[in-house]
């Protein structure tokens, strides 16, 4: 079992000789030691191999594979921005302070494509430093380790740096570490509930005068405790009410029936029904047309609002 709470960062510059000595010494390595060291085996190279002198163009080659390798690897979970390279970069700076001054470093940059610039690993948003750094580590977790034993890996709270779609981003890495280890992990957030597989879900209340209980069942649960489900289960709902191009507003669940059962009928008699391709949303009332119609319009979808009782003033407004 290895529990985790904190999670290491990636440095966006490493001192190469500082390291090797720290290897070859048997000193004790840090996070960001560690985290150097789970890049360099995701790229599947050595530290050795960076310290070894070579010509321009055999070093030059060398860094743009590994660039490539890492930046392919990365970028096939991180899905919020596709217009990144990461690159990899050997010199030395002896202009730099301690221990940078002294050998070769290894930096890391993040290029936009789109602005055409690069800037160092360490001016990246907290969340892109968080996941990148996390995927190096957990990537490699055995190796890190020196085991080959099976483990289970206990992750509390991991995420809490990324926003909502950056976290669905970290529960496709999690499955894909899930095809080699067992995975448990805590949250508070609806986001890494996949409403698919709450059969998966546990959850872990303090209950008065018996402690700590970890149960399955949730029908019982304080409504506290099950609040991220069922926010989870409200955003799929939300998401999947809208997947159409062409919705038709109407005020609550009855137009919906009515519209749907009259549709039928008109159609079982060889006339017209609802167009297909039009999903029927209620809204759950005239008050809230105007908000459901600027949730949609920023989608550039096709709106359509019908209102059964245009003497109510709050129709009128909408």
């Amino acid at each position: 079992f290895l529990y985790f709470d904190d999670y290491y960062l990636l440095p966006g510059k490493v001192n190469i000789q500082t390291l090797n000595t720290k290897i070859k010494n048997g000193s004790v390595l840090d996070g960001s030691d560690k985290t150097t060291l789970g890049l360099l085996k995701m790229a599947d190279v050595s530290i050795e191999d960076l310290s070894s002198s070579a010509g321009y163009e055999e070093s030059k080659s060398k860094l743009e594979a590994i660039s490539n390798t890492i930046t392919d690897q990365v970028f096939e979970y991180w899905t919020q921005n596709k217009e990144l390279d990461v690159e990899i970069d050997i010199r030395n700076d002896p202009n730099d302070t301690a221990p940078y001054n002294n050998g070769n470093n290894l930096y890391i940059r993040i290029k936009n494509r789109r602005h055409r610039v690069t800037v160092p690993f360490s001016q990246r948003s907290k969340g892109f430093i968080w996941f990148f750094s996390f995927m190096v580590w957990f990537d490699s977790v055995k190796n890190q380790l020196h085991t080959n034993n099976e483990i289970i890996l206990l992750l509390d709270e991991q995420g809490l740096s990324l926003h909502a779609l950056a976290q669905e981003d970290l529960l496709k890495y999690i499955e894909h570490l899930s095809e080699n280890h067992q995975i448990l992990f805590t949250t508070h957030s609806p986001f890494m509930v996949r409403s698919e597989k709450l059969f998966e879900v546990r959850v872990v209340e303090d209950i008065d005068k018996a402690g700590t209980k970890i149960s399955s069942s949730i029908s019982k649960s304080d409504p506290k405790t099950i609040f991220p489900l069922q926010a989870a289960l409200g955003y799929e709902l939300a998401q999947n009410l809208f997947i159409s191009k062409n919705n038709l507003l109407v005020e609550g669940p009855s137009d919906l029936i009515y519209l749907t059962v009259i549709s039928s009928l008109l159609e079982h008699n060889s006339k017209v029904g609802l167009a297909e391709g039009v999903s029927v949303v209620p809204v759950g009332g005239a008050d809230k047309v105007a908000t459901f119609i600027s949730l949609l319009a920023g989608n550039k979808l096709n709106i359509v609002c019908l209102l059964d009782d245009f003497t109510d003033e709050r129709s009128k407004q909408r």
